[in-house]
């Protein structure tokens, strides 16, 4: 179908969709009567949450810089994710541009008119539920206009945006995890014309960055925006102008490649996926196998000042499994501007018997600092802490050891180090599997032998086959035939028709049958879930049978569907 015509398309599912979900009236979408508190506190959460990833300086923005703004999501932007909880309707949103705009930042003027003019004649597909973008289409731009704008500035900011959500998350393609090849002709333009180049990823998850390794130097600046909601725009204006001090951290640890990361040869698979990895996900593997495959470590994330570390307490050198700990220290703002720090507290067991990433996560708090002050922190530490889950005991089990206690600024940047003894109260011994698990003990967890992970899982690796079905019922799905003749061919039609990653594609192969009758409202009638059970059990010809119910469709779908328009 046309760009055109899907757009239409998609507007009016997006109407319903909407209006279903959300159930509200006419008056109340897009409402301007936000109170201002509301917004402070959206302003707020968005620009505690940007993570800088790189400054060699040329942010914040100087007040009287002219800027250039490349990239079609200035406008476009990608303000939440898909699904049950993005699909909502916001009272309104601040855009890259107006934000920019709102924090005093000097917008040049004639490449925000070159991207405006070209996004009215192109908008950007907004997709409907289960069918939604992961991308806009990228603005080519020539290498004069950019020359030339490059002659108004030393500094350009450059925005790529990419979205997914509930069954719609990132794939390894171009467009999704990794850049388009519009958007990298886009970064080869700029980094080669400014002085100055910032670039910002909106996005709700990691994607790709080994393209930085490309640019190097040429790359004044790389913060991860996220997508902050309605208040995104004025977010990230104040990050960039230096009214606030950026004070995010990684949620996740950024590899050098995708296929560094323990799940890669694991996962990603449409019926099945192993978890062979076990507890060495993202930085718990990265921190005992691979350090040296990380761009960006766990919990990593700049400011526009600094922090020292200094003074840690232990509340005891020795404790049982049941008492808690109290771990202090003091943080001092060492700079001459006014930030906030994430500091990260991280547990590391001396000798386990059974295997343990070699630190953990076990608590972290934000402190807000003005230039030159310093605070004491204090973080509690309880059992869990300590522990690992014991299957056999079913319940969190401490071993009998020495347990380092690590502060720092990310899971690779620790300045404080302390220990103490913790006392298991429980007497149960401690498996210690390096005769039958020795890949979990060594740097091969992505490489686990089936005898393993059948050891890990204690019993059979489930089969990845769709089981046959020889008599499908109501209580089958579309998908549950695909093993059959006509099933298979009618789930073929149907992803090729609906699109295969998308929500309507699963919904409509994962539903029973018995309940297209049910929620049709009369629709999708008894006697056609008989029929289409008859084609799905390869009772009857393909063609003729799908003929055969199209044409009873017709009759119940002219009586039903009054009745399902009025209750949408």
């Amino acid at each position: 179908m046309s760009n055109k015509v899907r757009r239409i398309f998609s507007k009016a599912v997006n109407l319903i969709t909407s209006a279903t979900a959300q159930g509200l009236s006419k008056g109340e979408l897009g409402s301007p009567d936000t109170p201002e508190e509301m917004k402070s506190i959206a302003r707020i959460a968005a620009e505690e949450g940007i993570v800088m990833l790189k400054n060699n300086g040329v942010l914040p923005i100087e007040k009287d810089e002219n800027v250039c703004i490349f990239g079609r999501i200035q406008r476009d932007y990608f303000f939440v994710g898909y699904g049950s909880g993005g699909d909502v309707n916001k009272p309104y949103c601040v855009d890259l541009v107006d934000g920019m705009k709102n924090a005093g930042i000097k917008v040049d003027e004639q490449i925000e008119k070159i991207y405006s003019d070209w996004i009215k004649k192109n908008p950007a597909d907004d997709g409907f539920w289960g069918a939604w973008p992961r991308y806009h289409d990228e603005m080519k731009i020539d290498e004069k206009t950019v020359a030339d704008a490059a002659k108004r500035s030393s500094c350009a900011v450059v925005v790529i945006g990419r979205s997914a959500g509930e069954d719609r998350e990132n794939t390894l393609k171009k467009g999704s995890y990794y850049l388009t090849d519009d958007e990298t002709a886009l970064l080869d333009k700029v980094t080669a014309n400014f002085k100055n180049t910032v670039v910002l990823i909106n996005s709700g998850n990691i994607i790709d960055m080994s393209w930085m390794n490309k640019y190097g130097d040429k790359l004044g600046a790389v913060l991860y925006v996220w997508q902050g909601g309605m208040e995104s725009g004025n977010a990230i204006g104040g990050v960039l102008s230096g009214k606030v001090s950026p004070s995010g951290k990684l949620p996740d640890t950024i590899a050098d490649c995708y296929e560094s990361y323990p799940a890669a040869k694991n996962f990603g698979k449409k019926t099945y996926n192993n978890y062979a990895e076990d507890i060495f996900v993202g930085y718990r593997y990265f921190e005992t196998f691979a350090p040296e495959k990380v761009m960006f470590p766990f919990g990593f994330g700049l400011s526009y000042t600094t922090f020292e570390y200094s003074d840690l307490k232990v509340s005891a050198d020795s404790i049982k499994d049941t008492d808690t700990l109290k771990v202090s220290f003091k943080i001092k703002n060492t700079g001459d501007r006014d930030g906030a720090e994430v500091a990260e507290l991280y547990v590391a067991q001396e000798n386990s018997t059974i295997f343990r990433p070699e630190k953990e996560l076990k608590g972290f708090k934000k402190v807000f600092l003005k230039a030159g002050e310093e605070k004491e922190v204090e973080i509690e530490l309880s059992k869990r802490a300590f522990a690992f889950y014991d299957v056999d005991l079913g319940d969190w089990h401490v071993e009998t050891d020495d347990y380092k206690i690590l502060v720092g600024a990310s899971s690779r940047d620790i300045r404080l180090e302390g220990s103490v003894k913790v006392e298991s109260t429980v007497d149960a011994p401690v498996k210690d599997l390096r005769e039958t698990m020795p890949a979990y003990y060594s740097a091969d967890v992505m490489n686990v032998p089936d005898d393993q992970f059948k050891a890990l899982l204690g019993h059979e690796i489930p089969e990845s086959e769709i089981h046959d079905y020889p008599n499908l019922t109501f209580a089958n799905t579309l998908e549950d035939s695909a093993c059959g003749k006509n099933g298979a061919k009618l789930c073929k039609m149907l992803r090729k028709f609906v699109g295969s990653e998308g929500m309507a594609c699963s919904i409509a192969l994962q539903t029973p049958v018995k309940n297209f009758v049910s929620m049709s409202m009369g629709v999708f009638s008894e006697e056609l879930g008989h029929q289409l059970l008859d084609i799905l059990n390869d009772k009857k010809p393909m063609g003729r049978g799908i003929f055969v119910l199209i044409a009873k469709a017709i009759p119940a779908v002219a009586k039903g569907l009054p009745n399902l328009l009025k209750n949408i």
